[in-house]
């Protein structure tokens, strides 16, 4: 499901990521590639966290 503000969100990030690659010295493809891999990992994780919303094993616990 895309949403119509994930790619504002997208692009913020993108340019977060960039001036923080940018700050240490990566740059050209290298910054590139490194801000893809970043945003792809970021992706999944809230995948994972989406898609686990429900588990029981994430609810808090009603046992005291």
């Amino acid at each position: 499901m895309v949403l119509p503000h994930r790619s504002w969100m997208q692009r913020v990030s993108c340019t977060i990521a960039g001036k923080m690659f940018q700050d240490v010295g990566i740059v050209g493809k290298a910054r590139k590639l490194a801000i893809k891999k970043v945003l792809q990992a970021a992706e999944r994780s809230s995948s994972r966290l989406w898609l686990r919303r429900n588990a029981s094993s994430w609810k808090p616990s009603t046992n005291g």
